[in-house]
């Protein structure tokens, strides 16, 4: 998803591109962390990167500053619970799909199967998913 629209109110150069009074600037956080420019191997799904040194910016999934999205805390929080959920007493693998996303009104993954296979051993309570 992109951050809200601006429109410079006089002449303005960034990153060596000039824009014209009442240009439509827009960022796109998608764009960024996927810049080839920025990263090796920049359409590759390595959330330890962020935690590598270097001048590659912030990791704003929810955009940043006064429009940020409103829901960011909540979606991060049922994340963070369903995948604890899922993952629990299992492992997950991923096939088919392509690994690029769709752009649209937001992100969107394209189809692909996700196969949970149970671990052996743990408790009776983690078995139960209690």
């Amino acid at each position: 998803m992109a951050a809200r629209p601006r429109r410079p109110p006089h002449a303005v150069e960034l990153g060596g591109v000039a824009f014209r009074p009442g240009d439509l600037l827009s960022v796109s956080p998608y764009l960024m962390h996927h810049e080839p420019g920025r990263w090796t191997a920049p359409d590759e799904f390595r959330p330890e990167r962020w935690e590598e040194p270097g001048e590659h910016g912030s990791y704003v999934p929810f955009g940043a500053g006064p429009y940020i999205c409103a829901g960011a805390a909540v979606a991060q929080t049922l994340l963070t619970e369903s995948l604890t959920a899922l993952t629990r007493d299992a492992r997950l693998t991923v096939s088919g799909g392509d690994t690029r996303a769709v752009i649209s009104e937001g992100n969107v993954p394209r189809p692909f199967v996700l196969h949970r296979t149970p671990r052996h051993g743990g408790t009776e309570h983690d078995r139960e998913g209690r």
